[in-house]
């Protein structure tokens, strides 16, 4: 078997913070200026954790790395 290092986190990452992002579209502004804003901060908080878990799927899927055992 070949181990997938990141692929979990990876996943995970993107389901947890896609979801967020997008249910953030369904939520009543909670200060004034949030309502003026194109993303709010929860969204905007979001983007960089689904870089990152972009970044960790699309890492394990080109590198394989075989399992080492310690």
């Amino acid at each position: 078997l070949m181990e997938r290092t990141g692929l979990t986190t990876g996943v995970s990452l993107l389901i947890f913070f896609g979801t967020r992002f997008l249910l953030e579209f369904m939520k009543n502004p909670q200060v004034e200026r949030e309502a003026q804003m194109w993303l709010n901060l929860g969204q905007q908080l979001s983007i960089p954790l689904i870089l990152l878990g972009l970044y960790l799927v699309v890492t394990a899927v080109r590198n394989p790395h075989p399992r080492r055992w310690l």
